[in-house]
């Protein structure tokens, strides 16, 4: 997929990583818009990834995250998790929510869940300022 996006050279910058604990090569702030779509799921995208999605997208800017509803309570990673994790960055001034949708017949029939947040600081919020359960 990466060479597809490549060869159309519409693309500024073609990057392959991971959003996980480690965060990427990219800069601070790069972003106006992260949106996630079919990244969230069992073994997919970990939870303590949202301080990286907060530090790669520009103050003003959005993180949209779309995902299957019945994820929040059944991947173990995310039940009583992610949703709180969002919360809490949203308590320490990070992000701000803009949208929480439930939309019916998002994937194969079932329900999906559109999470949009505007991001309010520069950076990344440090990982020990989460207090979710690991």
């Amino acid at each position: 997929m990466l060479a597809t996006a490549a060869a159309k050279k519409i693309y500024r910058n073609c990057i392959e990583d991971y959003l996980d604990r480690h965060g990427t090569s990219i800069e601070n702030d790069t972003y106006d818009v992260l949106v996630i779509s079919g990244g969230m799921g069992e073994g997919h995208i970990p939870t303590i990834a949202l301080t990286e999605m907060i530090r790669l997208v520009k103050p003003g800017g959005c993180v949209c995250i779309i995902m299957r509803q019945e994820y929040l309570t059944y991947v173990a990673e995310y039940t009583d998790r992610l949703e709180p994790c969002m919360d809490q960055l949203v308590d320490l001034g990070w992000w701000k929510r803009e949208e929480r949708t439930v939309v019916s017949n998002y994937a194969f029939g079932k329900p999906g869940v559109v999470f949009v947040y505007r991001v309010n600081r520069c950076g990344a919020p440090p990982v020990t300022c989460l207090t979710f359960k690991q």
